[in-house]
């Protein structure tokens, strides 16, 4: 009896395990620079240094007294590239919407609703990318 108990704790300790480290090998930070203001979802944010970590579908955005955070959808590049984030700029306005960690695994953002209006108003964008640090 005792055996089987201390074979189920060891079980259940070793699946513990792997989930961790399932869920670190997911999970992503990375920093950059960003010279002008922008908005993540609905939240605008000032030019400066930022922290972005991914932990499955959520991305947190964080500076120096200010962040945001959103859900996004895993994205895989046909061709490699360098780590980055990529902006959508309308105008003066830019709206983060890709983020690789490296050249061929990355996190899209769906547009927000004020993207969306943005976007009805200024049928033009153009891509803007800034390289990780």
């Amino acid at each position: 009896m005792r055996s089987k108990l201390g074979r189920g704790v060891w079980a259940a300790g070793l699946v513990g395990v792997l989930a961790a480290l399932g869920a670190a090998a997911q999970a992503g930070e990375v920093k950059a620079r960003v010279p002008f203001e922008f908005s993540v979802d609905n939240a605008a944010l000032p030019a400066g240094d930022y922290t972005v970590s991914t932990t499955g579908s959520a991305v947190l955005v964080r500076g120096y007294g200010s962040g945001a955070f959103a859900l996004s959808n895993a994205a895989e590049a046909t061709t490699g590239g360098r780590p980055r984030l990529v902006f959508h700029r309308y105008g003066t306005r830019y709206v983060l919407r890709e983020i690789w960690m490296d050249g061929t695994s990355g996190r899209r953002l769906p547009p927000s609703r004020a993207e969306r209006e943005t976007a009805g108003e200024e049928a033009r964008w153009e891509r803007v990318e800034i390289p990780l640090l």
